[in-house]
């Protein structure tokens, strides 16, 4: 008797426990057109794409930016739907170029001119529209120049020195800081440009990848994970950790950063690949031993962080980087996973098109913040289920 009414049971809660279906190479296709459709409609007409959310990103230029990056990434067969929308963002873009190389400086107040340039040159080396040439060197010369060093005052053993800043060196009274995210971008445009591997920027950007991962000297201690800055210790979203080499907890966003850097250094050559092998494995094996989706790790249970929600503040954001760490460093997952990547993505994508994190802590509740990055997802299921 017993034994039938435990067979009952299992069958009842059969639906509740069964794996969520697999996404068809269909649905995944129609969510993401529907989604690039969706940020298609919010240009204007001057090619801006504009937050109507954070008065910080109004002027558009970093937001245009990331829209220019993610066609890029689209196939060209599907960005050819766009075109339209493309060159005008483009034409929105070149004026934008100051004198100096960078793209966010010439509006009323800086548009994270870091980011933007980056996307902005990594978008105009794929692309290689007409004429992309001349304004492509000079945005990579920009980006090399506003790297932390001992050309602006930096000397090797301050916590800045190689990294970045999102406004680049344009805050000269402000208080110096670097970060691991705006160093994910600004090397993917380095490497994909083509700067040799002998260039000092590459040197100083690996000291600092060192100072944000947290390992000793001998690569013995810590967990391999990374954390966000080595300059504004609050900023830490996963807080505190005396324990750790750096002094802060490892989290998820951070790692596939971090990561994500250390795989573009070690595709330089023979010798940054042999500098960093150590690095690099222990931060795959951070990554693989997180494998969850549905929260960013790292996060302390019960911490004041955790509570507030910043695991989830960020959802978009590490998705998009983990797809691609996991893509980068080799890292094994099975279908499963995959699917779950692409049917979290998509149930959460709203009727307009859009996405957008219900949590405003990173700016994830502007849906042009959050769709991109839930694209980038889709993308990347896309290149590991080609039809």
């Amino acid at each position: 008797m017993m034994r039938v009414l435990l067979l009952a049971l299992c069958l009842a809660l059969a639906p509740l426990c069964a794996e969520e279906p697999a996404p068809t190479v269909e649905s995944v296709d129609a969510a993401s057109a529907k989604g690039l459709k969706a940020l298609d409609a919010a240009q204007e007409n001057d090619g801006a794409i504009r937050s109507i959310t954070y008065g910080i990103m109004k002027p558009g230029v970093a937001t245009t930016a990331f829209y220019v990056e993610l066609l890029s990434r689209v196939p060209e067969v599907e960005r050819a739907k766009h075109k339209a929308a493309l060159d005008k963002a483009l034409e929105f873009l070149y004026p934008q170029i100051d004198d100096k190389g960078s793209i966010g400086a010439k509006t009323e107040w800086l548009d994270y001119p870091a980011y933007s340039t980056a996307l902005f040159a990594t978008a105009l080396n794929r692309l290689k529209p007409e004429g992309w040439k001349e304004r492509h060197a000079k945005l990579i010369e920009w980006l090399r120049a506003n790297q932390f060093s001992e050309a602006c005052d930096v000397k090797p053993d301050h916590a800045a020195f190689g990294g970045w800043s999102p406004n680049g060196l344009y805050e000269k009274n402000a208080q110096i800081r670097a970060d691991i995210s705006v160093a994910r971008y600004v090397l993917t445009a380095l490497a994909e440009a083509g700067v040799p591997a002998d260039d000092p920027v590459w040197a100083r950007a690996a000291v600092y990848l060192k100072r944000s991962q947290n390992l000793d000297a001998d690569g013995k201690k810590g967990d391999g994970g990374f954390h966000y800055t080595t300059t504004t210790p609050v900023s830490n979203k996963a807080e505190a950790d005396e324990a750790a080499p750096t002094g802060f907890r490892s989290y998820g966003t951070a790692t596939v950063d971090g990561a994500l850097c250390l795989a573009i250094i070690s595709k330089l050559d023979e010798a940054h690949a042999k500098a960093v092998a150590e690095q690099l494995a222990q931060a795959k094996k951070w990554i693989e031993a997180h494998p969850n989706l549905d929260v960013i790790p790292g996060f302390k249970a019960d911490s004041n962080n955790q509570k507030m929600g910043w695991d989830r503040a960020m959802i978009y954001y590490y998705r998009a980087g983990l797809v691609q760490a996991v893509k980068a460093l080799g890292i094994e997952r099975d279908a499963a996973w995959w699917n779950e990547a692409a049917n979290l993505t998509m149930k959460a994508q709203q009727k307009d098109g859009f996405w957008a994190n219900e949590l405003a802590f990173m700016k994830e509740n502007d849906p042009l913040v959050a769709t991109p990055h839930a694209l980038e997802v889709l993308l990347e299921y896309r290149n590991h289920h080609p039809k």
